[in-house]
């Protein structure tokens, strides 16, 4: 009977019912469009570092992490990877080497962080090869050399120049002879204008040390396969003073700039739907006042004042299962065009954006998360049975004869 007198009471004033059930599914859809994006966010920034900068398992040495120091070097980098490759075959295995030093041309110097990959495990995992304007990737020559955009205009070179490569090792200096085999533009300009790619044969010559590198990492087919790959390398991997890292271990800068971007939403969210449900709290409260004749003759005639408490909650939760069934629909509908098409801010930003060490294509992308977007539903549903309380609260008070004589 309760369910009943709930549903009649929210059809009996469709413009104040149609009016609660948008404010939810409004509020409800600018929750899923900016989970949306965030999450699809997220999605990018992840793989940009695990592709970039790391792998989904990172053999290094230990203080590595911490220091990114030069002299932290895998003396067994390639015995390393042919242990990963066999344990892992359907894995890319990637090798990394970084320095800094001196590039010169016939021209100007300038300072560059290079990093040493084996090209075509390169290829496979980060999105650098399509990032190229003028020239081709690397080959297995290890005279050969990509630079940024802005490193070629302030050296003044072209595709084929050579180029000095100079840095210190163990107070001695060491040279190599580059050729030009590309040019890329990321989009950010100090990585236009401090970075470079070569061959870790080359960054071997370089260092003295033949099989060295600084990272060994381990791109696995399917993320959720970490944890599993992880102790399996710990296992293998016995060399001293070496850690085994999962690629949350191995970016925690970006890790910890996502869980703090979550807090923030998180405040963000629960101040919207506050607004929302003081609405919802106005809109139920102005429906108690108006059926204060109503409820004194239900309780003149015996009707139990916890059933008309109770009845008040009903319709909240009815109210807030129509409005997150709308809400969802109006969330997914209006989230669409960023999750094919994306948020282009290329006119804002340039052609890339720069975050945590990564670049990151100026066009957003949004992805759809069934889990968030369950989340926010029951999120809105709760908030709309907690603005029932003080409404229903004011019932409970009432006085069956005042009720009564209410106009």
């Amino acid at each position: 009977m309760i369910w009943t007198l709930a549903f009649r009471n929210i059809r009996s004033n469709v413009r104040r019912s149609i009016i609660s059930i948008l404010a939810i599914a409004v509020g409800l859809a600018v929750l899923i469009f900016s989970g949306t994006l965030r999450v699809g966010q997220y999605d990018t920034l992840v793989h940009s570092g695990v592709s970039q900068l790391a792998g989904h398992v990172v053999i290094q040495k230990e203080g590595f992490q911490e220091n990114k120091e030069p002299s932290f070097i895998l003396e067994d980098a390639t015995l390393i990877r042919k242990k990963l490759q066999k344990t892992f075959p359907k894995s890319t295995i990637t090798t990394r080497t970084y320095m800094g030093g001196l590039l010169s041309s016939t021209s100007n110097p300038t300072f560059l962080t290079i990093t040493g990959v084996d090209p075509s495990a390169e290829a496979l995992v980060s999105d650098m090869p399509t990032k190229l304007i003028e020239g081709e990737w690397l080959s297995d020559d290890s005279k050969d050399i990509l630079i940024g955009r802005n490193t070629a205009e302030m050296l003044k070179v072209k595709l084929n120049d050579k180029l000095v490569f100079t840095i210190s090792v163990d107070g001695e200096m060491n040279a190599q002879l580059f050729r030009v085999k590309g040019i890329f533009s990321t989009g950010s300009d100090e990585m236009d204008a401090f970075t470079g790619f070569v061959h870790y044969k080359a960054t071997e010559q370089l260092l003295s040390q033949p099989n060295a590198a600084h990272q060994v990492a381990v791109h696995l087919p399917d993320v959720f396969d970490t944890d599993t790959a992880v102790a399996q390398t710990k296992t293998l991997i016995s060399t001293p003073n070496t850690e085994v890292l999962s690629w949350k271990e191995a970016l925690p800068d970006i890790i910890n700039m996502i869980e703090v971007d979550k807090i923030a939403n998180l405040l963000i969210n629960f101040v919207l739907f506050s607004i929302v449900a003081l609405g919802i709290v106005n809109t139920m409260l102005m429906s108690v006042l108006e059926r204060l004749n109503q409820f004194g003759v239900l309780m003149s005639i015996g009707v139990k004042l916890k059933l008309l408490v109770r009845m008040i909650v009903y319709e909240g939760i009815i109210l807030g299962i129509i409005g997150s069934l709308v809400g969802i629909v109006l969330g997914i509908i209006v989230s669409y065009p960023i999750v094919e098409y994306g948020l282009d801010l290329s006119n804002r930003v340039g052609d890339g954006i720069q975050i945590g060490g990564t670049v990151n294509s100026a066009i957003l992308y949004g992805k759809y998360s069934p889990t968030l977007i369950g989340f926010y539903a029951i999120f809105a549903l709760v908030f709309s049975v907690l603005s029932t309380f003080y409404p229903a609260y004011k019932l409970s008070t009432l006085n069956p004869i005042e009720a009564m004589r209410h106009q």
